[in-house]
């Protein structure tokens, strides 16, 4: 059966079954690429190299768009992160707890043993022991795709990352973290675990041992077992030959919900289907729009916990550029007002302005210069109403 990896357990804890099917590789795209470059960029920073040799070849391996990305990175909230290890791998199981495997493997697991999960931390950083304070370990992950990922204390990634850490250095709690780098922002989540909430978390990791050795012999045996959808199945490499995802697709091709396990779905099967989907998505898009039109009237609880219904949403603020100009030259002078402003103000065009003229810490600068245009009254920000869960 194939190895566990720490990025698949938020799909493998709830579909062990998952494990058990042939897996399908996907194409990786702009969306990936990007992500890797981001990755790469921060990597070489944390090894030492300046921000050009960071850059040296980026867009060679990932394209200029990458390049101009990681180039526009806002480094300075990133510095205590930039400070730790970064692509630390490990390997852990309930038997032998977690192991080191080394620094900068590139994915290479090859070192580890038969059952182990293995994972690469984008970042590890080892705090204490001192007089009274406790060890503790410090995990992040950079996200820069446009998934919704939850909370991060939801997240069996860095979760299993936290106790695999945790048994190396000897720590008593961690903290885990995803860091968003998108659009030129940078935001934060973390989430405290103690040692309890460690401990917790092995348990579920052995109980997914047991379940996954069911898996092994059921697969062995050309049958499949605990299958469970749900939002997990978006990116699962096991969706083309999963029975549970097939039934639809071969009812809607024949009229026949049986799905043969351990069979990808048939190029012929998917071209029937295919043309009874366009049939059928006038009558969901019929059915959704009257769904809308009765949430729009009367929100409508979900079973998710969530509400279907009209909200007012913000856009996105806009600067009026002329007050934009009159704030800064009053706070910075008027060469930098000149470079922030041409026929409009943006924010990240204040930023950019605020590091090209040396201004200390401008991540801060920017955050000022933007609540006294506020103030001035040179910002707005559009309202729209949509239907839609909330």
């Amino acid at each position: 059966m194939k190895r566990t990896t720490a990025s698949q357990l938020d799909r493998v804890l709830p579909c062990p079954g998952s494990q058990g099917l042939p897996h399908h590789k996907s194409i990786d795209g702009e969306a990936q690429d990007l992500g890797n470059a981001v990755h790469s960029y921060l990597e070489r920073l944390s090894n030492g190299a300046s921000v050009p040799q960071a850059l040296k070849g980026i867009g060679k391996l990932f394209g200029e768009e990458a390049e101009r990305v990681c180039s526009e990175i806002d480094l300075e909230p990133l510095e205590d992160l930039l400070a730790g290890a970064p692509e630390v791998s490990f390997a852990y199981s309930s038997e032998g707890g977690g192991r080191l495997l080394g620094h900068g493997l590139e994915r290479d697991y090859s070192a580890a043993k038969e059952g182990e999960i293995t994972m690469t931390c984008d970042v590890v950083t080892v705090s204490g022991p001192g007089r009274g304070v406790e060890r503790s370990i410090h995990i992040a992950d950079y996200k820069t795709g446009r998934t919704d990922l939850g909370p991060v204390r939801d997240s069996a990634q860095l979760l299993v990352a936290a106790v695999a850490a945790a048994d190396v250095y000897k720590a008593d709690s961690a903290i885990i973290e995803y860091v968003y780098i998108r659009d030129g922002n940078i935001w934060r989540t973390s989430a405290k675990l103690d040692a309890f909430a460690l401990q917790e978390f092995r348990a579920k990791i052995q109980r997914l041992e047991n379940k996954l050795k069911v898996v092994e012999a059921d697969a062995a045996a050309d049958r499949a077992s605990d299958l469970t959808t749900g939002r997990h199945c978006r990116f699962c490499p096991a969706w083309n030959s999963c029975p549970a995802q097939k039934s639809l697709a071969i009812e809607l091709a024949t009229g026949n919900d049986t799905a043969p396990f351990n069979q990808a779905l048939s190029r012929g099967l998917m071209a029937e289907a295919w043309e009874r989907v366009k049939l059928y998505q006038t009558m969901i898009n019929k059915v959704k729009k009257a769904i809308i039109s009765e949430a729009e009237r009367e929100p409508i609880p979900l079973k998710n916990g969530k509400t279907l219904g009209s909200f007012v949403k913000e856009g996105n603020e806009k600067l009026n550029g002329s007050v934009v100009h009159e704030v800064i030259s009053d706070m910075y002078g008027e060469r930098v007002a000149d470079s922030s402003v041409t026929y409009s103000a943006t924010k990240s065009g204040i930023k950019a302005a605020l590091k090209e003229h040396k201004v200390p810490k401008p991540t801060a600068a920017q955050k000022k210069v933007i609540e006294a245009v506020r103030e001035a009254g040179g910002a707005a920000r559009s309202k729209s109403a949509k239907v839609d869960e909330y």
